[in-house]
């Protein structure tokens, strides 16, 4: 049964949606982040379901998170469709219920909403690209999205102040202008570019044309890893990056020290959600974020019991250049390590991280995989009865690039057993927020007798306390990673400087699913 089929029949009153979402939002997050191609299929049948099921939105209890991702995860999908009326009711609702939209839906609510004129639709031009400029610097892991939404706005011009065709020239101007002074670079894509050369003589064809360059932008084939099904040892060797390692100490802050000094900065990381592919990538990632990841998983780290036991199994998802790995050993040695299991796209990442673990023992007990999480097979987990794992899930559960389903389902199917989760993110939105959210949820509810959460801390750019990497405006250093930012110090749209983070820690154990 499609999603959508189901979310009508679970629909039948606000109670029964309630606790279908609290139960089940980790399907709408799998969903939501499918390939577009998926989601056009599904078009017409999520189109109905807004219509007829509006009023329960407005009843929905927003104070729970899952209630708000949901609620999010519409709007944008409304968005992305064209459902005009769906996404302004939809506004409608966070809005009144105070819910921080991502800029980028707020770009979009801008040309949707309050909008009484076609001047006011054309005065909207700079503060709709602001508001995408930022989301593209500071929260979208992705820019085709923010790009989609700024093809939206201008193909809504184009039908909307037509026949008036000075009001398409005005804007067209002033994407010129801006263009030509770069004042937002996202605008400098082939997709503007085609969308700028279609003739909108005829309003409503160049509004389906316009909207035909954004299918084919959200529908671009995702980049692949190396994955081939087989396990191979992976690990950098040979490179001037290892012979430096050989003389630095083996700690985080040494091991890093090599990146801050090799690297300008300037090299794309994606993010941290792209696979990774040069040697300047690995070293930016390092220099840039680096004291930003090790916070986090310091914090969490802190939140365990003293007493771990001596037959730990630690698994990376997603590991990076294993910054979680690292420091987890070098908090807690390696001496109660059975062995470490690496998970990561990209293959020169995924050597680093190895090799950065042989730094700290040279008899660890490492395994490499070069997959993403939805190409894993459960022949690559060798667990016991009477292994503690710990999961290490840094900066990766937030992602929309799985499916939390299968990755859950996974996880139960071969980690019988004591288990740990370590889940840290930065915060981005409420919508990736709530993956994290989600994951934990289904262990609390489902082995209930078992579960306890061991921290859960939430810090945004809007709120009072966390760290930052700079002094400017903060004050005293902590702990050799970063400053404490003022808690008087919150500037509209939040601090720029300031760290954030998403951090759900847990323990839970079970012996059959």
């Amino acid at each position: 049964m499609n999603l959508f089929e189901t979310l009508i029949a679970q629909s039948t009153d606000v109670d029964s949606l309630d606790q279908y979402l609290a139960s089940n939002l980790h399907k709408v997050q799998d969903f939501y982040s499918r390939d577009f191609m998926y989601m056009i299929e599904s078009r017409e049948i999520i189109e109905q379901y807004i219509n007829t099921k509006y009023g329960l939105f407005e009843q929905l209890d927003l104070e729970e998170s899952y209630n708000r991702a949901f609620l999010l995860i519409l709007l944008d999908i409304s968005v992305r469709f064209n459902f005009i009326a769906n996404a302004k009711r939809l506004c409608s609702i966070l809005r009144k219920k105070s819910v921080e939209l991502p800029l980028r839906l707020q770009a979009a609510c801008l040309y949707l909403e309050n909008i009484d004129s076609n001047t006011t639709l054309l005065e909207r031009f700079e503060s709709i690209c602001e508001s995408l400029q930022n989301a593209i610097e500071e929260e979208e892991k992705n820019p085709d999205k923010a790009i989609a939404i700024f093809l939206s706005y201008y193909a809504i011009v184009v039908r909307d102040t037509h026949p008036h065709k000075k009001y398409i020239n005005a804007l067209q101007s002033k994407i010129q202008t801006a263009l030509e002074e770069r004042t937002f670079l996202f605008l400098h894509t082939e997709y503007v570019e085609k969308a700028l050369d279609i003739d909108t003589g005829e309003g409503n064809a160049a509004y389906e044309e316009i909207h035909t360059i954004i299918d084919s932008l959200l529908c671009k084939a995702p980049s692949r890893s190396v994955y081939s099904g087989k396990e191979t040892f992976i690990i950098e060797d040979g490179t001037p990056y290892a012979s430096e390692l050989v003389g630095v100490e083996a700690s985080f802050d040494q091991i890093r020290s090599i990146s801050v000094s090799g690297s300008d900065g300037k090299a794309d990381t994606k993010r941290g959600v792209g696979i990774l592919e040069t040697e300047q990538q690995l070293m930016s990632y390092m220099r840039n974020l680096g004291l930003m990841h090790c916070a986090k998983l310091e914090a969490a780290f802190d939140t365990l019991p003293e007493d771990l036991p001596s037959n730990i199994r630690l698994i990376d998802w997603g590991c990076g250049r294993g910054i979680a790995s690292m420091l987890f050993i070098e908090r807690y040695g390696s001496e109660q390590v059975k062995d470490i299991l690496l998970i990561e796209p990209s293959e020169v990442a995924l050597g680093r991280a190895a090799l950065h673990l042989k730094k700290y023992d040279e008899d660890l007990a490492i395994r490499t995989v070069c997959a993403k999480l939805d190409e894993l097979e459960s022949s690559i987990f060798t667990i016991e009865k009477d292994d503690c794992v710990i999961h290490l899930f840094s900066n990766i559960l937030d992602i929309e690039e799985y499916s939390q389903e299968r990755l859950i389902e996974l996880i139960e199917e071969t980690h019988t057993g004591n288990n740990y989760f370590i889940c840290v993110s930065p915060h981005i939105t409420g919508i990736e927020e709530e993956r994290l959210n989600s994951f934990k949820r289904h262990f609390q509810q489902r082995y209930s007798d078992s579960f306890q959460l061991l921290s859960e801390n939430t810090d945004t750019k809007y709120s009072p306390f966390w760290l930052c990497n700079e002094n400017k405006d903060c004050e005293e250093v902590t702990h050799g990673r970063g400053f404490y930012c003022r808690t008087d110090y919150t500037p509209i749209g939040g601090c720029r400087k300031k760290w954030t983070r998403v951090e759900r820690v847990f323990s839970v154990r079970w012996f059959s699913v």
